[in-house]
C-alpha cells in the first residue's frame, strides 16, 4: 500500500510539472483580451491609425491578431486590414509571426520578448524593420518602427503609443 501511494504521488507530481511547462506565447499575455489603438504620424507626415486585438487559438498553441487600419491608398477608409498569427516554433526556439494584409501581402518575422517589451522583427524589402512595443503600464505601450541591423537600431520611421481602447 505504501508503495502504491508513493507511485500515485509521483505520477501526480510528474503530471503537474508537465502541465506547468511554460508556453512561450505567454510573452504576449499583456496584450491579450484588450483592443489596442494608436494615432500617430509616419516620418513623412502621413497618418498612421490602427486598432488591434489578440486572442489565443488552438488550445493556446497560436495567437490570432486582428488589425483594423486604413484599407485604401488615400487613407480615408478604415476597416479590417490585417490578420496575423503568432506561433512558437519548437525547432528554432522562436516565436514566429505572419501578417496577412487586405492588399494580398504577407509579412513574416520573429517576435523577440524581453520582459514585457516586444520586438517584431521582419524584412521590408531590403531593410530589416523592428516594430518595438515598450511596456509603460498595463494600458500603454510606447511604439516605434525602426530600421534594425545587427541588433542596432537605425532610422526611426514612426513613434507613438498604443493605448487600451475604452
Amino acid at each position: 500500500m505504501k508503495y502504491f501511494l508513493i507511485l500515485i504521488l509521483s505520477c501526480l507530481l510528474f503530471g503537474s510539472a508537465i502541465a506547468q511547462e511554460e508556453n512561450p506565447l505567454t510573452a504576449l499575455e499583456p496584450l491579450m483580451g484588450k483592443t489596442w489603438a494608436i494615432d500617430a504620424q509616419w516620418g513623412d507626415g502621413s497618418v498612421f491609425k490602427q486598432e488591434l486585438s489578440l486572442e489565443y487559438g488552438l488550445q493556446n498553441q497560436v495567437v490570432y491578431c486582428y488589425t483594423k487600419g486604413f484599407i485604401n491608398a488615400e487613407r480615408t477608409q478604415f476597416g479590417d486590414r490585417n490578420f496575423g498569427i503568432r506561433k512558437f516554433d519548437k525547432e528554432s526556439g522562436k516565436i514566429l509571426f505572419w501578417e496577412f494584409d487586405a492588399f494580398g501581402g504577407v509579412t513574416e518575422g520573429e517576435v523577440i520578448a524581453n520582459g514585457r517589451d516586444l520586438w517584431f522583427v521582419y524584412n521590408y524589402g531590403e531593410t530589416v524593420i523592428a516594430d518595438i512595443w515598450e511596456y509603460l503600464d498595463d494600458e500603454t505601450y510606447a511604439f516605434r518602427v525602426v530600421s534594425y541591423n545587427n541588433e542596432e537600431i537605425g532610422d526611426m520611421y514612426l513613434k507613438g503609443a498604443y493605448k487600451v481602447k475604452r
